[in-house]
């Protein structure tokens, strides 16, 4: 049975109280396998299961930041975020909701680089106990909206950029209008507004077209000439 903390559930951010190695954002590789962002991992940033769904490893490094005390799983809920494939399938990107971190890895788990937004700011959190289990608390107030969304092709990554606090911006900060444009080397190509603000974003493989889809005060499919 998985258990979930209610008042978070209901604010959009869910983390599970008793979990086994549940995996989400996951990808499908070449080999067959999956490769998965999950809750419960305990030594890697994501995980690789077979074509049946049967875990064999984890694989990744933890992302910087976790203090001494802290459980490998309650920090890797603090980094919860999508995880995406190249079209050519040479690598996979990593992106952060609670931090404008991004990551790069090689198909078996090997981190090729690690870069930062404009402010390169970490998950700010607390790890509390409910009954016997430690679970992530999240600082609202200090903490932000990350890349809550990535789009990758095989020579870019479009990372869709909130950097807003609950605080300030309510039920709107959970979606972001800005668009960074990255190469794989962390280097920023190209920063698009957008007049709406978005939670999910999607672009042709030519980098002609950009798509984004509209949640908050309107449900839509934009279409943006890049």
């Amino acid at each position: 049975m998985i258990t979930f903390n209610t008042h978070y559930f209901l604010s959009t951010v869910t983390f599970p109280l008793k979990h086994y190695r549940i995996p989400y954002s996951a990808i499908k590789l070449p080999n067959g396998n999956i490769a998965s962002l999950g809750f419960g991992l305990t030594s890697g940033r994501f995980a690789l299961y077979d074509s049946t769904g049967q875990f064999i490893i984890e694989v990744g490094e933890i992302p910087p930041g976790k203090m001494k005390n802290t459980p490998v799983p309650v920090h890797l809920v603090a980094f919860q975020g999508k995880t995406r494939k190249c079209p050519n399938n040479s690598k996979i990107i990593i992106s952060s909701r609670f931090s404008d971190m991004i990551e790069v890895y090689k198909l078996d788990g090997s981190l090729i680089k690690r870069f930062w937004g404009p402010i390169e700011k970490l998950p700010v959190y607390e790890t509390v106990k409910i009954g016997d289990k430690a679970v992530m608390a999240l600082d609202d107030k200090n903490s932000i909206l990350g890349y809550i969304d990535i789009y990758v092709t095989n020579r870019k990554i479009y990372a869709l950029y909130s950097g807003r606090t609950r605080p300030d911006y309510a039920q709107k900060a959970p979606y972001g209008n800005t668009i960074h444009v990255f190469d794989f080397e962390g280097n920023i190509l190209r920063i698009y507004k957008t007049d709406e603000d978005l939670f999910a974003i999607s672009a042709t493989g030519n980098d002609s077209l950009l798509f984004g889809i509209q949640h908050y005060d309107k449900i839509q499919i934009v279409v943006y000439k890049l």
